[in-house]
């Protein structure tokens, strides 16, 4: 009996061990789901609140005593036909956990990323707050399409190395740019602007625009460039540096327009006066020219 005794003491010493240990497993994992910056939540097969995190009383504006025990589709009445309850069956009839974007309307107004995991009680439900990334996004993306469809070449390289035999890097162009020179986009991102100079550009206008950026200050210029069949032609050209958080130029922003018409306008004209001058200084006869907008005389 002494022994069978001992075997029974054992026996439930055993149990009382794992037990315990069970419990601090269990405490251990409500710690670290209490300290993730993700919200929370455990449903039961029939919806109940089981657990929830801090993370998840702040989004769902509910204090977890209020949640626990309650059904989600009474917290949460709108969310059953929409989005979310949709999910949440389709990982209970599949058993494959689902990742999804959903939109809660007022009172919260907001956009969650929501992960549901199957597990064998009921659901896992991880979720987070993205409204503030969603709409960053959405403005990225109005922008980007702006900057596509603008007449202007947008020409963007990174600020280092100004210096090197090499250049700065290009890390986006637009559509208009692709128009101008001709170079598809994949054909010029990481290469450097220096592919569009060419013998005849201003080697005096490039250390310019070199020492100006290097005060990090905007600049403007009327270069020579040349397109992708070694065309040339003139550019007028706009540089913006862009500044990170700490002051620092990371990036600079090129605003590019076609001004080669104008140029070839402007040489015609010069070219006329020229011959106009040179013709008049042969000639013995006064020739004059009266300006009725500046009242002015030419002989």
């Amino acid at each position: 009996h002494r022994r069978l005794d001992l075997r029974v003491q054992a026996f439930f010493g055993e149990i009382i061990a794992v037990r315990e240990e069970s419990s601090r497993l269990a405490q251990r994992l409500a710690q670290t789901l209490e300290a993730m910056d993700q919200a929370f939540v455990l449903l039961d097969k029939d919806w109940h609140f089981s657990f929830v995190n801090a993370q998840a009383e702040l989004i769902l504006k509910s204090r977890r005593a209020d949640l626990l025990g309650k059904v989600i589709w009474d917290v949460l009445p709108r969310a059953r036909k929409a989005s979310f309850g949709i999910g949440c069956e389709r990982v209970i009839a599949t058993g494959q956990p689902h990742r999804f974007d959903c939109y809660f309307p007022k009172p919260f107004d907001i956009m969650l990323d929501i992960s549901v995991n199957p597990t064998p009680d009921g659901l896992a439900i991880y979720f987070r707050d993205v409204t503030e990334d969603r709409a960053k996004t959405e403005q990225l993306r109005l922008l980007q399409l702006s900057v596509s469809h603008l007449n202007d070449a947008v020409l963007i390289t990174e600020a280092d190395p100004l210096d090197a035999p090499h250049g700065p890097k290009i890390v986006y162009v637009n559509e208009a740019f692709t128009r101008m020179t001709g170079y598809p986009v994949d054909a010029v991102i990481g290469k450097t602007p220096r592919m569009l100079q060419g013998k005849d550009t201003q080697r005096g206008e490039i250390e310019r625009l070199i020492k100006a950026i290097k005060r990090n200050e905007p600049v403007k210029a009327e270069l020579i460039n040349y397109d992708i069949n070694q065309r040339p032609f003139w550019v007028e050209m706009t540089i913006n540096p862009v500044l990170n958080d700490k002051g620092v130029v990371t990036h600079l922003v090129s605003i590019q327009r076609d001004i080669t018409e104008r140029k070839n306008a402007e040489l015609a004209i010069k070219l006329s006066e020229e011959r106009f001058r040179i013709v008049s200084n042969a000639s013995n006869a006064v020739i004059w020219d009266y300006n009725q907008q500046t009242d002015t005389i030419w002989y």
